[in-house]
């Protein structure tokens, strides 16, 4: 007998390789492995398939020797056959499991078992932590909140050995606040051979040790301030500088400060930097109408090198007025608005002076530098406020004016409403029926039966305006006096305070306590009246006491 046996060629006998029989010799030849399993047909063998690209399979069953064919959808055409591969399997050299062949002839279990690819990687690692300003050494140093993602990239940059990796997963694991430890919890790859990569996961341990910065040691050591920023305000209370001090805090400007110390008329600011300084005095400029002198001290001098050393200090003056002050406008500035009556009504304090005038029923508004080109200061403040009953109101027909000029811009924000007001003394209530006529500004605020803070002009003792008694009305009403529901009703909001250093004169606290503690409680009494001023600083809810 004679057999044939016919082969399709196609690109010739292959590379140079130890031949397995003659159905690898030429490619796309049918695959026939031999099989004795009782399944129909194997599980493993459907592996086999799908990954060798098989075409058939030949078995031996009970009924005999049958031929499979697996469907089109067992296969997959898209990959290309590979060289001499065979649905064969080899026992691993370690555990004896069978596998394909690989180039150590190792499954993949007793190969993780005997590599480590998280070897030259720490496990423990270090971070520096200034306990007074709360930042991480990087370097340099920097904020980064409890398990954020700023301080996870910082931990990993002190853990060596990751370049040699790939991280596949990084996350913190929750420890003790007081354990001062920062656990990490790390998945990598790596290849360990040729297509081969092995996944391993491991815990870090890093500890957080206190480390000064430089910033806070200069707030240690005396003299190592550059500049210093002092804002005084010439009146005797501080409920200017409170807003301040809350409009600083709300922006951050005292980031840059190395220590803070307070004055009885003021806020002294100390910087390392010249120019944190200045960016300091150009911030407080474009809040408040302001004035700024400077003036700088010898410290050190090298002539050699014709270097020398200064200390700069800037004296930042805030003008002597406030909101809700009556001011006496001098002649020169009463003609550059345009005729408006000799005193007026401080309505609003910004980077501009607001003036209302409650005679001729107008309004203006003065910029910094036409207010210390004619300076003005106060003729009445709070203290001199006295308290009205409304007995009847009554609608004016006369429009609110608005007039500007080349040194004034227009006050498009005030809309008020006049009406005529017949008003009685608080302590004359019930007693006499001596009332008082006058015209006010808060029409659309005020109703009968309400308590206004008035300025009473005809008890004033003031020199510029003695020979201008008849022109002046008899009373000018400031505003609605707002009254609680309770007596000792508490606040369930609170504002933050810079940091400052005390006073070193004893004396002078005890004396100036009890002024500032009147002086904050008026300002925060201010915030609940005015929601415009409330709006541009930051208020905290101060937290809930549960009572057992």
């Amino acid at each position: 007998f004679f057999f044939f046996f016919f082969f399709q060629a196609e690109d010739g006998i292959r590379d140079v390789e130890r031949s397995r029989g003659l159905g690898d010799v030429y490619k796309r030849q049918p695959k026939y492995v031999i099989c004795e399993c009782k399944l129909w047909p194997p599980k493993y063998l459907l592996k086999c398939i799908k990954k060798y690209h098989i075409i058939s399979l030949r078995m031996n069953t009970d009924q005999g020797r049958v031929i499979y064919e697996p469907k089109t959808e067992d296969l997959l055409p898209s990959v290309p056959l590979p060289a001499a591969s065979h649905a064969t399997f080899i026992k691993c050299c370690m555990c004896g499991t069978a596998i394909p062949p690989t180039a150590g002839n190792t499954c993949l279990q007793c190969l993780s078992s005997r590599t480590d690819i998280a070897e030259g990687i720490t496990k423990q690692a270090l971070l520096h932590l200034c306990k007074q300003c709360g930042r991480y050494l990087a370097p340099p140093w920097v904020t980064c909140e409890s398990e954020s993602k700023e301080l996870l990239a910082l931990c990993l940059k002190k853990i060596k050995g990751l370049n040699r990796v790939k991280v596949i997963d990084a996350a913190f694991i929750w420890t003790e606040p007081h354990s001062r430890k920062i656990k990490l919890k790390l998945t990598i790859q790596k290849e360990v051979r040729a297509q081969l990569v092995l996944q391993s996961t491991f815990t870090v341990e890093l500890s957080v040790e206190n480390m000064q910065c430089d910033e806070c040691k200069k707030t240690w050591t005396p003299h190592t301030w550059n500049s210093a920023v002092q804002l005084r305000q010439r009146v005797n209370h501080k409920r200017t500088i409170y807003y301040l001090e809350q409009i600083i805090l709300k922006h951050g400007m005292h980031s840059k400060t190395i220590n803070v110390k307070e004055m009885p008329d003021g806020i002294d600011f100390f910087f390392a930097n010249k120019s944190h300084a200045v960016i300091f005095n150009d911030f407080l400029h474009s809040q408040i109408i302001s004035k700024v002198r400077q003036s700088k001290q010898l410290v050190s001098a090298d002539l050699s090198s014709n270097n020398y050393n200064y200390k700069n200090t800037y004296y930042i003056e805030v003008a002597p007025v406030c909101r809700e002050d009556l001011v006496f406008i001098p002649p020169k500035l009463q003609k550059e608005l345009g005729g408006s009556s000799a005193i007026c009504l401080i309505s609003k304090m910004t980077s501009m002076i607001h003036l209302l005038d409650p005679i001729k029923r107008k309004t203006y508004s003065i910029d910094s530098e036409s207010y210390w080109s004619h300076e003005f200061k106060s003729i009445c403040t709070r203290e001199h406020l006295s308290e009205f009953i409304i007995i009847n109101i009554e609608p004016s027909d006369y429009k609110a004016a608005r007039m500007a000029t080349h040194t004034s811009r227009i006050d498009e924000s005030a809309n008020y409403s006049y009406a005529d007001v017949e008003l009685q003394r608080i302590s004359d209530f019930g007693v006499n029926d001596n009332r008082v006529f006058a015209t006010t500004h808060l029409g659309n605020v005020l109703k009968i039966d309400d308590r206004v803070l008035c300025y009473e002009i005809a008890s004033l003792n003031c020199q510029e305006i003695e020979g201008l008694t008849k022109e002046l009305p008899d009373l000018i009403i400031v505003k609605k006096k707002r009254m609680r529901k309770r007596a000792n009703q508490k606040r369930i909001w609170k504002l933050k305070q810079i940091e400052k250093e005390p006073m070193e004169d004893t004396k002078v606290n005890k004396k100036l306590e009890e002024r500032n503690e009147k002086d904050y409680e008026e300002f925060l009494e201010e915030l609940e009246e005015n929601p415009e001023l409330r709006s541009k600083i930051d208020l905290y809810r101060v937290p809930l006491q549960l009572t057992m």
